[in-house]
């Protein structure tokens, strides 16, 4: 009977084991599509700010109208913005920047670097 018992457990143990992880990676999978997805349209706040410790005045979608005005090759657009960190490089003191990169026929065929707090077009990436 004690066997029998213990086993019982160990397979109760088991399941319940596997739905903590089961649950846990679809919150986090449910997490990580919302953050790609809904990123785009949410502003910065200061609970944003603290949550990851960036701070940026520019949002994704800023960056991208912004570098589309400096598209100049026809049926060119501007991809999805990726943030980075760069260091200090001629009048740039350092920090956060968008690469937003350059689309044409499906590619990326070149990128524009959009300060994450001013909005400035620092050049080519």
């Amino acid at each position: 009977m004690k066997a029998k018992g213990m086993i019982l457990i160990i397979v109760i143990m088991l399941i319940g084991s596997t739905n903590a992880y089961a649950a846990s990676s679809s919150l986090n999978t449910g997490m990580q599509s919302l953050s790609q997805t809904d990123m785009e349209h949410i502003e910065p706040t200061k609970t944003h700010i603290q949550a990851i410790n960036i701070i940026t005045n520019i949002t994704v979608c800023q960056a991208k109208k912004i570098a589309k005005k400096y598209i100049m090759v026809p049926g060119a657009y501007p991809g999805t913005p990726k943030l980075s960190y760069q260091k200090a490089s001629g009048s740039f003191k350092g920090g956060y920047v968008w690469d937003v990169p350059i689309i044409l026929n499906g590619k990326r065929v070149n990128g524009i670097m959009i300060d994450a707090q001013t909005g400035a077009n620092l050049g080519e990436s």
